[in-house]
């Protein structure tokens, strides 16, 4: 009698953690889109989420958007940027996906840009520099803090910006990341020792 109470015990205290963990946003997976449906972009992350899902039949714009390391996050985020929708978790942690407002006539901002293959060429260029180019290419506001300073080089072709950010961000020794706000993504880039990790 006492070993099925400490079961079931151990069972009611497993289960509720195990559905508060949730899935990993953190995860990095690879998309390849081209001209999908949202349907189609969303089951292929929903399907490395191991989740459910739902689209809305009205979120219809096609999406291209090629990225082989992404987090699962920001894949999400791309894929609604481009199809006009926004992305929720309901019930059993499915994902949800929902026309988003319409965007103000002056918002011209997409994180799918960061994921769109350029070439890219800038040698002796102070590291400001090379990240206020990348902002003008990809159209996402810039905010750098002033301690970010360097001199490097990048010669690319057919790469990401975001991955352009990531070589310039190691030998410049800082960290990137896309901070949401009533406006709109904007990239944040601060010296790498200002970040803590896990």
């Amino acid at each position: 009698m006492k070993r099925i109470a400490l079961v079931v015990l151990a069972a009611l205290a497993l289960g509720p953690t195990a559905q508060a963990v949730g899935p990993n946003l953190d995860l990095v997976i690879s998309v390849d889109f081209n001209e999908a449906t949202p349907k189609e972009a969303a089951a292929h992350i929903a399907r490395l989420l191991t989740v459910d899902y739902s689209i809305d039949p009205r979120v219809t714009t096609r999406i291209t958007l090629r990225a082989p390391k992404i987090r699962a996050k920001t894949a999400l985020d791309a894929l609604c940027e481009s199809a006009g929708c926004r992305w929720s978790f309901g019930e059993g942690w499915a994902l949800s996906f929902v026309p988003s407002a319409p965007a103000p006539a002056q918002r011209t901002v997409s994180v799918a840009k960061l994921y769109a293959p350029i070439d890219f060429t800038l040698k002796g260029a102070e590291i400001k520099d090379v990240l206020r180019a990348l902002s003008m290419l990809t159209g996402v506001p810039l905010t750098v803090d002033p301690k970010v300073t360097g001199i490097i080089d990048i010669e690319v072709k057919h790469t990401t910006p975001a991955e352009v950010l990531n070589q310039a961000c190691r030998k410049a020794q800082c960290h990137w990341e896309l901070n949401t706000t009533d406006a709109g993504p904007v990239l944040w880039v601060v010296p790498a020792f200002k970040v803590q990790y896990d």
